[in-house]
């Protein structure tokens, strides 16, 4: 990516702009070893790590049905409301 320069009123020098580091942009920029790629592997597939990526799924799958049934009550909700309110009660 190039640089773009912030515009100065007349007499003002012109600076780049700062640059904006992204963690990928680091990763591919380098020449890596393989002994950190040795070790990042062996970290990710380190036994505790995988337990917790896969308790953090299951904490997920329930939280995602909590809010599924809690919009499913909402709806009924509203269609009993609106039920009520057509037919009366």
């Amino acid at each position: 990516m190039g640089h773009r320069a912030h515009l100065k009123p007349a007499g003002k020098e012109i600076m780049p702009a700062p640059r904006r580091s992204h963690v990928r942009q680091q990763r591919g920029a380098g020449i890596s070893s393989s002994s950190s790629a040795v070790e990042e592997a062996s970290w990710w597939a380190d036994p505790e790590v995988r337990r917790r990526r896969r308790v953090a799924g299951y904490k997920w799958y329930t939280v995602e049905s909590k809010v599924k049934a809690s919009f499913r009550k909402g709806i009924r909700w509203i269609k009993t409301r609106c039920s009520e309110l057509v037919h009366g009660r």
